[in-house]
Formats: C-alpha cells, sequence, structure tokens
C-alpha cells in the first residue's frame, strides 16, 4: 500500500514536471516569437520612413510646380522637412534615456504615418496660401518623425536583441536601401491607379496600422535590457569627445554627398520634364533605375568592408564623388550628352558611388570613435548614428533650400551641379589629407 502511494505521488511529480516544462517552453517560444515580430516590425517601420520619403521626391515637386508654386519654394519646403529634423535629432541627444526610447521611437513612427497621410488631401486644397502653410507643417512633423525613428531604431533593438545587434543593424540598413528601391515602383503603381493621393493614403495607413501593432507587442523587458543607463545618459558629454577637427574633414564627403541628394530631391522631377517631357509615371521608372544598383551593390561593398577594404573603397569614393556631379554639368554643355539616357547612366553611376560613400565614411567614423573613450560600446555606436543623422539632415537641408531652390531658379540644374563639383572637389581634398595620416 504504502509503495503504490509513493509510486503514484512520484508519478503525479512527475506529471507536474512535465506540465510545467511544457507551459515554460510554450512561454518561453511565445517570448521569443514576441520579440522576433517586434525585431521585424521595428525594421519596417525604419524602413517605412525612408520609402516614404522616396515615395514623396518623385511626386510633392511636379505637384507643388504644376499649382504655381515657385522652385525656390518648394526647395525650401523640402529643407523644412530637414530643419526641424536637425534640430530635433540634436535634442534627441539629450533626451534619449533606456526607457524613451520605445516611447520615441512609437510615437515617432506614428506621427510619420499621420502626417504621410495628410499628403493626401492637398489635392483638395485650393488656396495656394493655404497650401503652402499645410505643406510646410506636413514637412516640418515628417522631419521629427524621421528623427525619432532613425535616432531610436537602434537603441531600440540594441534593447530587444541586444544578442544579435550587429546583424539587425545591418539589416535595417539595408531594408532602407530596399525602400530606396520599391518606393518609385510601388509609388508609381499606386500613383497609375488612383491618382496624387492613392499612394500616400494607402503607405500611410499601413506604416500607422504597423506602429499600433508593434505599441501592443513589443515586450516591456526590451528597455530593462539596456543595464548601462550612467553611460546612457552621458550620450551628450561622450559626443563632446568625438567633435573633432577629424570628424569634420572625414565626414565632409558624406555631407556633400546628402547636399546634392537634397538638391536632387528638389529639382530632378523638375529638370527631367523640362528638358525631356517626363511625366510623374515616367519619372518613377527613371528613380527606379537608380535605386536598384545602389540595393544590389550594397551587400558587396559590405563584404568588402568585411574584408578590411575601408580605407581604399573610401579614398576611392572621395574622388569619384566631384567627377560624377561634372557629368551633369556636361548636359548642357556636350551635344551628344543632352539626351535622358545619358541622364540615367549618370544617375545609375551616382547610385553605386552613393552606397560606396556611405558605407565606407561611417565605418571611417567608426574607426576614429574607438579612439575617443567612449563610456560603453552601446554609445560609439549611437554616437557615429547620430553624427550621420545630423549630416543627412544639414545636408539635405543645404541642397534643398540653397541648391535645389535659389540656385536652381537663378542659374540652373547644370550650372548648379557644377558649383556642386567645385565644393565637392575641395571636401575630398581636406578628406584625403586626413585619412592619409591616419585615422
Amino acid at each position: 500500500m504504502v509503495r503504490g502511494t509513493t509510486l503514484f505521488m512520484m508519478m503525479a511529480n512527475e506529471t507536474s514536471i512535465l506540465t510545467f516544462y511544457i507551459k515554460y517552453e510554450a512561454m518561453k517560444s511565445f517570448k521569443e516569437f514576441q520579440f522576433l515580430f517586434s525585431v521585424v516590425l521595428i525594421i519596417i517601420i525604419y524602413g517605412a520612413e525612408t520609402f516614404n520619403r522616396y515615395v514623396l521626391t518623385p511626386l510633392f515637386p511636379l505637384f507643388a510646380h504644376r499649382r504655381g508654386i515657385s522652385i525656390t519654394v518648394i526647395g525650401s519646403l523640402l529643407g523644412v522637412n530637414d530643419i526641424s529634423g536637425l534640430i530635433f535629432s540634436i535634442l534627441l541627444t539629450f533626451l534619449l534615456r533606456p526607457n524613451l526610447t520605445k516611447v520615441f521611437f512609437i510615437f515617432g513612427g506614428l506621427l510619420g504615418g499621420v502626417f504621410f497621410l495628410a499628403f493626401g488631401i492637398l489635392e483638395y486644397v485650393d488656396n495656394n496660401f493655404l497650401l503652402t502653410i499645410i505643406i510646410f507643417l506636413n514637412c516640418a512633423l515628417n522631419g521629427v518623425s524621421l528623427a525619432m525613428v532613425h535616432g531610436c531604431g537602434i537603441p531600440v533593438v540594441n534593447s530587444i536583441y541586444s544578442k544579435h545587434a550587429a546583424t539587425t543593424v545591418s539589416i535595417m540598413q539595408t531594408v532602407s536601401g530596399v525602400s530606396i528601391f520599391l518606393a518609385p515602383v510601388a509609388g508609381g503603381i499606386l500613383y497609375n491607379i488612383g491618382g496624387f493621393q492613392f499612394p500616400f493614403l494607402v503607405f500611410g495607413t499601413v506604416e500607422v496600422a504597423i506602429v499600433l501593432i508593434l505599441g501592443c507587442i513589443m515586450p516591456k523587458s526590451g528597455d530593462e535590457q539596456i543595464k548601462d543607463t550612467k553611460a546612457n545618459e552621458c550620450l551628450a558629454s561622450d559626443m563632446k569627445k568625438f567633435l573633432s577637427y577629424k570628424l569634420l574633414c572625414l565626414s565632409s564627403p558624406f555631407f556633400c554627398y546628402v547636399s546634392a541628394l537634397g538638391f536632387r530631391s528638389a529639382a530632378l522631377a523638375i529638370f527631367m520634364k523640362e528638358r525631356f517631357g517626363l511625366d510623374e509615371t515616367n519619372n518613377f521608372y527613371v528613380f527606379f533605375a537608380i535605386s536598384l544598383p545602389y540595393t544590389l551593390v550594397s551587400p558587396i561593398f559590405g563584404f568588402l568592408l568585411d574584408r578590411g577594404y575601408c580605407q581604399n573603397l573610401y579614398m576611392v569614393s572621395i574622388f569619384t564623388h566631384p567627377l560624377i556631379t561634372l557629368l551633369y554639368f556636361l548636359i548642357d554643355h556636350v551635344q551628344v550628352f543632352n539626351n535622358i539616357y545619358y541622364l540615367i547612366v549618370v544617375l545609375i553611376s551616382g547610385a553605386i558611388h552613393c552606397s560606396c560613400l556611405t558605407l565606407s565614411c561611417f565605418f571611417q567614423l567608426k574607426i576614429l570613435s574607438t579612439h575617443c573613450d567612449f563610456k560603453s560600446q552601446l554609445n560609439e555606436i549611437a554616437a557615429v548614428s547620430q553624427i550621420f543623422t545630423w549630416i543627412r539632415f544639414f545636408g539635405k537641408m543645404l541642397g534643398s533650400i540653397v541648391f535645389g531652390g535659389f540656385l536652381m531658379d537663378y542659374i540652373g540644374f547644370t550650372n548648379t551641379s557644377l558649383v556642386l563639383c567645385l565644393v565637392t572637389t575641395l571636401s575630398s581634398i581636406a578628406a584625403f589629407q586626413c585619412a592619409s595620416n591616419g585615422v
């Protein structure tokens, strides 16, 4: 009898242990799925902000120009996006805390989706003054949302998936590149289906829905996994160590590149319309043609950087940029180059160069950051990311307002490209001297 009771109790214990083990494994599997799904949604939202910008680029300048808004004002309005993004990204350096990264990221994604939706109503605004005010507010708040999402995306991923942070960050950059490639195609398809407002309504709604889902399922423990709270609070002081003459010289070619990008974002669609008669649909095809090479060559350059060719790629990229910029100038001054096919070849060359310069410059700054005695590796990554964000916003702001607005109005597309060529040549010389002496 005693033996039977003991056997029964042992079986009961084993059953309860087995039940507990099954429940534990099920809970563990659910948590792993929750973490992984959250990371996937974060990466999608991170890419969506880039995606939306490249849907806007071919559509907005032509729409505003058709409504009688001057090129200077169009460039200035696009520059507002970058001014607000730059200001807020600097503020974000002082505001970021482990327990606030999730809040900023979610709010930024929600803000970006809502105000991208708002671009869809522009077609129904008849008064040009009111239209300009609405576009101004939209662009300003979109810049804030972009600063939040791109400024907090990497820290949020680090908090959730710290063991594989490097892999997920590289995936985020790849998705951002793929977004550049897909945006013109998807935007063009929806534009042909439903007109100007349809791409904004669809993509804005999708982003808002994804952000809301992420807000509901993101693990609460994510922010708690950032152990080094003190180091995170010292990011602003660490940034002071990073700011130097070497940083200025090494990053100047990238600054010139994003300035040229801001210029072309404001002026290229209008130039192709006036010179070659391309409408919105054909503009999308051209932007697709220049985005595809960027997506294809980025993994190749990433592979070469992993093999230690950072210095070589950086040197090649800083001296090819002035040459590529000069090629735009030849459109007006060499008759054989005055055609759309030549322009597409130049744009494709620029896309390949863009990938090489962006990746090699990022790694050059990463190497420089290792000599700055940061409080933690997280601060090191965050500092390089923040510097790149500042350069992107400030460069695009300058490119949109000064080059794509003011100079485009007065001296035209090709002559403005010559001015950019001279500026990039000076930056390349400064960067070469700094890189040659060792980072």
